[in-house]
């Protein structure tokens, strides 16, 4: 073990393929390089699936840069890149292709804490709204800013949360299924509280812990599960087990002791937690003070069984270095971990092969990365990236501690190829890219792939359909900015996927330009109402879900007379003499109706109606003479499925157009009182 009082930074960049190329998203290394002319200008380079760009130079920013936090935008074309430098000033910045780097924005100018990271970004994986919560000096505050496309940058405000110290750590993660965001934070006074935006406003904070089992590294960390369910863990002073507690709609769980192995004895220190994409399978690894590096798998329900990847890790008390992370490998249904073993001078990888092997706490044999090529020094930091447009796709950012500021490290591209067997993984390429020479105690280096959801703008159906037939939903403007294949799903439930899809036919999996979308199923037997769920999929991300609501009906419309010649109240009369009566019905939307002169089902009648909306008009010819007359309306459904005669609206009114002729029997003779007139017509 080299002394590590000193340390140089030497990064690493490894594009891990866990299977053969496809095209795919490219992507962008940010790092800081102490012999810049501004030490906290952000370096970068991008990725294009085949080798980094030139470096450089993101906005220029002054004192030494040693925070670093990169996060894509699922939403717009945005990259977002929040640093925090020496003085403790936290800046944010945006990034896409055609502006290039915005201007920093400033978000506090001395954030009372340089040790630690006291800020995150997080974003709104429906509607791409930036969140940054950071600490702004003050003790116990936690302070955040929102930014959105329409409205630029938000005033400060505040989180009304239970710390008391200053705010040492912050971790947010974001549902991707809707905004909500929950925020985790710890303070020097080993607080940890957490609370959740849920797109609007914060929710009433929780206070989980009192008594961190160490201030100085992040043992917490949160992810949320495709349920939209959330998973905290974190460790307390007492060490045999971790702590974990889950939240789900909207209601917090109990505490709970997790997983430690057997060979588990020292204090938690690291705790890294990574989804499996579109499940609610979460893996846990984590690293104590004796250099144990313990996994184990939530299933959603419960743990699965835990292992202990090893005894002999890369470890140094006092040190804030974490060099392991975990990601899902998305083409073997595994987890993939990276992690380094004591005085070792390169890092290892493995995997828990298969979700059976995952949740059972079955890992594959260490595998020496790029077969053990020295990096220079021994390991200090390592952040994963799948890339989630090719499964099996990871690239990973690495750190490693050396003697003597000012010495070089380097950054290396490399490939390595797996076939769906387990141990199979072995390095093909490795090239040189170039050298930084910066400060490896602070994680200053990360990698992000560019990536947008698919959008469909809307679906639709003829309706009325009748039952238990074939009808089609389509849908307009499908799109996807990435140019993936796309898979199109509906359902009765909320969220459709490829598990709960109704279609069994159209034009479900999709390439650009997409057009023609559709699916096919069977309508429902009975007679109502139904909604239709639908969203696209590109094996990554889904589009946001858009619905329609439609008509089952294997029914005569059921009719009812509004009014006959303008009155609306039987007995009906008719009082003009111009050789037609108007019968005046009300139905639904998109039904024919007919009249007669006798009762028949509506097919048998000829005489038609003129419909708007609901509502039938029908001009009743051929009666001149006055009387009282029956005529009969029959209707049919925009199907055509008509009334029979017994459904018909049966119309009675009369004809009375004549002023009546009136004599009487009075006469002009003056008569005594008690006299009667009686007058006839």
């Amino acid at each position: 073990m080299i002394n590590k009082k000193y340390f140089l930074l030497g990064i690493f960049i490894f594009g891990i393929f866990l299977m053969s190329f496809a095209s795919a998203e490219s992507g962008m290394a940010v790092f800081q390089n102490s012999t810049a002319a501004f030490a906290a200008t952000p370096q970068y380079k991008i990725w294009n699936e085949s080798d980094f760009s030139a470096t450089l130079n993101a906005t220029v920013e002054s004192g030494t840069l040693q925070w670093l936090v990169v996060k894509n935008n699922p939403i717009i074309e945005q990259v977002v890149l929040g640093t925090t430098n020496s003085s403790g000033a936290t800046r944010i910045r945006f990034y896409n292709s055609t502006n290039g780097w915005s201007a920093s924005t400033l978000m506090a100018s001395a954030s009372g804490v340089t040790a630690t990271r006291g800020f995150d970004i997080e974003i709104e994986q429906l509607s791409g709204e930036v969140i940054v919560v950071y600490n702004n000096g003050t003790a116990g505050v936690l302070a955040y800013k929102t930014w959105s496309s329409d409205s630029g940058w938000s005033a400060e405000s505040r989180i009304i949360n239970n710390l008391t110290g200053q705010v040492n750590w912050v971790k947010m993660a974001a549902d991707r299924n809707s905004n909500n965001i929950m925020l985790v934070a710890a303070d020097a006074n080993a607080r940890l509280t957490a609370v959740i935006w849920n797109g609007t406003g914060w929710s009433t904070s929780v206070l989980l812990e009192t008594a961190l089992f160490t201030v100085a590294k992040q043992n917490f960390d949160v992810a949320y599960e495709n349920s939209g369910d959330a998973l905290l863990v974190w460790a307390e002073t007492v060490t045999a087990y971790p702590k974990y507690i889950t939240y789900s709609n909207n209601s917090w769980g109990i505490e709970a002791s997790g997983p430690a192995s057997s060979g588990q004895a020292a204090g938690f220190q690291w705790f890294k937690l990574a989804n499996y994409p579109n499940t609610d399978r979460i893996m846990m690894c984590y690293v104590d003070s004796a250099a144990d590096y313990n996994c184990a798998e939530w299933t959603g329900s419960g743990w699965g069984s835990v292992i202990e990847i090893t005894a002999a890790g890369e470890y140094s008390n006092g040190a804030s270095f974490r060099n392991f992370d975990v990601v899902p490998d998305t083409f073997s249904n595994s987890f993939f971990l990276m992690y380094a073993l004591n005085n070792e001078d390169y890092y290892r990888t493995i995997r828990c092969f298969g979700q059976s092997n995952c949740q059972a706490g079955i890992w594959e044999n260490s595998q020496s990365f790029l077969s053990g090529v020295d990096i220079g020094a021994d390991t200090a930091w390592a952040s994963l990236a799948y890339d989630p447009e090719n499964p099996g796709k990871i690239t990973a950012v690495m750190i490693d501690q050396n003697l003597g500021v000012g010495s070089a490290g380097n950054e290396y591209y490399a490939r390595i190829s797996c076939s769906n067997s387990a141990n199979s993984c072995a390095a093909d390429q490795t090239s040189t890219l170039f050298s930084v020479n910066t400060n490896q105690i602070y994680e200053s280096a990360g990698f992000t792939y560019f990536g947008r959801k698919p959008t469909v703008q809307n679906i639709t159906t003829p309706s009325p359909l009748t039952a238990s037939s074939l009808m089609t939903i389509s849908a307009n403007n499908v799109n996807d900015t990435n140019g993936n294949s796309l898979s199109f799903y509906c359902s009765s439930s909320s969220a459709p996927s490829a598990s709960n899809t109704i279609c069994t036919g159209g034009n479900t999996s999709v390439n650009s330009p997409y057009t023609g979308t559709s699916c096919s199923f069977t309508s429902q037997s009975s007679d109502g109402t139904y909604v239709s769920y639908c969203r696209v999929y590109d094996g990554d991300l889904y589009s946001s879900v858009v619905n329609l609501t439609y008509v089952v009906s294997s029914s005569a419309p059921t009719t009812s007379v509004v009014s006959v010649a303008g009155d609306s109240v039987a007995s009906y009369i008719d009082t003009v003499n111009d050789g037609a009566t108007l019968i005046n019905v009300s139905g639904e939307t998109g039904m024919t109706c007919r009249w007669a002169s006798s009762d028949l089902a509506y097919s048998s009648m000829s005489n038609p109606c003129t419909t708007n909306g609901i509502y039938s008009s029908c001009n009743i010819n051929g009666i001149s003479s006055e009387g009282f007359y029956n005529r009969y309306v029959s209707c049919a459904n925009s199907l055509g499925i008509g009334q029979s005669s017994s459904q018909n609206l049966d119309v009675g009114f009369y004809l009375d157009y004549t002023a009546p002729t009136t004599s009487d029997n009075s006469n002009t003779d003056v008569q005594i009182p008690g006299y009667s007139v009686t007058i006839t017509e």
